[in-house]
């Protein structure tokens, strides 16, 4: 039987300024205008840790993220960047 692939979106949100951070976030304006497409990797991907091929130098990124807890709306304490990509297995 032949894998499925499907692509899959990454939702994330927009770094608010901080006079922003007083108004409610409209996550579902959010989510709609921030995506991150998956990438098909060309070469194999070795499971080990470093990110060092590349097709993840390549692919799109996600970043700018903010955080729930203690403050919401404000930009997350950590920065995170995440990448997608998928292969047939």
């Amino acid at each position: 039987m032949r894998p499925r692939l499907a692509l899959a979106t990454l939702i994330w949100t927009t770094v608010a300024t901080a006079a922003d951070a007083s108004d409610p976030i409209d996550y579902a304006a959010i989510r709609r205008l921030r995506r991150l497409e998956a990438v098909r990797a060309a070469a194999p991907i070795a499971i080990d840790g470093a990110l060092d091929e590349a097709a993840w130098r390549d692919a799109p990124v996600a970043a700018g993220f903010l955080q729930n807890e203690p403050h919401e709306g404000e930009p997350a304490s950590e920065s995170t960047e995440v990448r997608v990509l998928y292969d047939d297995t």
